[in-house]
């Protein structure tokens, strides 16, 4: 008779017959301690997975700095106060963007060399047509 211990809590007594085999029970026992102990990993890793998804790789859950984001909220109840309300514009306000945004970094979103190359001939005829563009169109092109 030997000992089986399996994830430091199930300890099982394994009996060999007058063969030198454990008998079917013991195997099913071991095969269904495995298939948990699989089952386990497998349920722990989507866990993970589903999480850094619902995250999108960051280290904190995302977080809304909407103040009072939902309808519901801003009608529920007593509604909005006077400061609840500024507080919402001035988010709003902050919200638009600017005539110079968005800035364009050429460092930020770097190109890989065979992109680089095929992107070549049509830099080109955009920084030759850029000037017409923006004195026809009246657009502003960066």
């Amino acid at each position: 008779m030997r000992d089986l211990e399996r994830s430091g809590r199930d300890v099982i007594k394994v009996t060999l017959d007058k063969d030198g085999e454990r008998t079917f029970e013991e195997k099913d026992i071991e095969a269904i301690m495995e298939y948990n102990r699989k089952l386990e990993e497998q349920q722990l890793r989507e866990k993970k997975l589903l999480r850094h998804y619902d995250w999108r790789g960051n280290k904190l859950p995302p977080i809304c700095i909407e103040p009072m984001q939902h309808e519901r909220e801003r009608l529920a109840g007593a509604g909005m106060t006077p400061e609840d309300r500024a507080l919402r514009r001035q988010w709003l306000k902050d919200q638009e963007l600017s005539p110079n945004e968005p800035l364009y970094i050429p460092e930020v979103f770097p190109q890989n060399p065979i992109r680089r190359f095929y992107a070549t001939p049509w830099n080109a005829l955009f920084k030759a047509l850029k000037p017409i563009l923006v004195r026809f169109l009246k657009v502003r092109l960066d």
